[in-house]
């Protein structure tokens, strides 16, 4: 959080899988609403503000974390992964381009289609 606030920053572009995806949406979210506690079966709540403009490209076909309201991050303390829900967390845009997929190794490919 700090170094998107220290940066400038006005929105989060999300380029990757997703983990890439999921992180992102918790950032753009938490960045709109800094003083929000979060905390372990998150769900923020529906008045909070909006998140800040999100755009997301994902660079693998089939975790869906472009289009849901869902996202999970792993608590590196803990070592255990913590879910996120938000009826905010969906991207302002969503770029497919089915071409980033082709360098994807193809077990890759197969596990995130399934």
């Amino acid at each position: 959080m700090g170094q998107y606030f220290s940066g400038g920053c006005d929105c989060v572009l999300a380029i990757g899988g997703g983990s890439v995806l999921d992180a992102s949406k918790i950032l753009a979210l938490r960045a709109a609403n800094p003083d929000e506690v979060i905390d372990d079966i998150t769900k923020m709540d529906s008045d909070c503000n909006e998140a800040v403009p999100f755009f997301a490209v994902p660079t693998t076909a089939g975790t869906g974390s472009e289009v849901t309201v869902f996202a999970v991050m792993t608590d590196e303390e803990e070592n255990k992964k913590k879910p996120f829900v938000a009826d905010k967390f969906l991207p302002s845009v969503v770029a497919l381009d089915p071409t980033l997929t082709v360098s994807v190794p193809k077990m890759t490919t197969a596990f995130t289609g399934i």
